[in-house]
């Protein structure tokens, strides 16, 4: 496993722990109702059918890696400040992923900040869940909801969050999703119960 670098200033430091929650991420979630929206109704081939437990079924982490765009979360800590916020996942090994999270603070010319981490899969038979760390603590990182794509294609959008719902992120490969998306993705998780009035929303360049 490889070493993890994070910045050495303090200030640095203390500002990049707004980014363990972009990595890591666990669902609560209820039964799906039976009003929930499903891609006929949205109109939208990427939404499939609202996954019946905690997580997604299953994830194809090939698919699932490269660059993401927060496009809107439950702001938390220092991460209340960021704006232009990605996140980046590569292969390491077979249930290793290396993360990294970068935004800039308070503008999108703001001071750049990143964070690096790793990964683990502990959930081998779907993939949805992972343990991250970054070298002070550990945290879960379950997908909650996931993109319908064509076989081999990466996965479009994702939703991730954390024990009891309290913070949630919305993570597209596009810096921009379009609106008709992003309010399906909200009947979507209010359907499962989530507190989506408290999302905000990312700013991203073009958007």
């Amino acid at each position: 496993m490889r070493p993890l670098t994070t910045s050495t200033s303090p200030r640095r430091s203390r500002i990049l722990l707004w980014s363990i929650p972009l990595a890591l991420a666990v669902g609560c979630t209820t039964d799906t109702p039976a009003s929930a929206p499903d891609a006929a109704e949205a109109g939208d081939p990427t939404l499939g059918a609202l996954p019946a437990g905690d997580t997604v079924e299953r994830v194809e982490v090939d698919r699932y890696l490269g660059a993401w765009f927060e496009v809107a979360s439950i702001p938390q800590g220092f991460q209340a400040r960021c704006a232009a916020t990605t996140a980046t996942y590569g292969a390491v090994d077979a249930t290793t992923i290396s993360v990294r999270n970068a935004c800039r603070l308070d503008t999108l010319d703001g001071e750049p900040v990143q964070i690096d981490g790793m990964a683990t899969v502990v959930d081998p038979e779907s993939n949805a869940r992972l343990e991250v760390d970054f070298g002070f603590g550990r945290a879960p990182y379950w997908i909650v909801d996931l993109a319908s794509a064509p076989a081999g294609e990466p996965y479009p959008w994702a939703i991730v969050s954390v024990p009891g719902g309290s913070s949630l992120w919305i993570l597209s490969r596009t810096a921009r999703m379009p609106d008709g998306r992003y309010e399906a993705l909200l009947e979507r998780l209010r359907a499962r119960s989530y507190a989506t009035d408290q999302l905000a929303l990312t700013l991203q360049p073009d958007a």
